[in-house]
């Protein structure tokens, strides 16, 4: 798990999600991130549960999806409705 100045409420609270998720799926991975306008910073979170090589497989997709720009296109034509 990452964590990034994210409160033990915070983290209880994905914590919580991801075993209930968990529940229903292989594998579940979170990333949760939260701007912090008085710091100018961005807190960061990473945490999942399951397979590591399902997850590592997943992201590693998403990344390449992003990449060559599938996932913003799709994104752009949902945002149109």
């Amino acid at each position: 798990m990452t964590t990034d100045n994210f409160s033990d409420y915070d983290l209880k609270r994905i914590n919580d999600a991801i075993r209930e998720l968990r529940l229903h799926f292989d594998c579940v991975h979170v990333f949760a991130s939260r701007h912090d306008g008085e710091a100018c910073t961005t807190q960061t979170m990473s945490n999942g549960d399951g397979n590591w090589y399902a997850r590592y497989g997943q992201i590693k997709l998403f990344v390449n999806d992003v990449e060559k720009g599938y996932i913003i296109n799709k994104a752009q034509s949902q945002d149109n409705f």
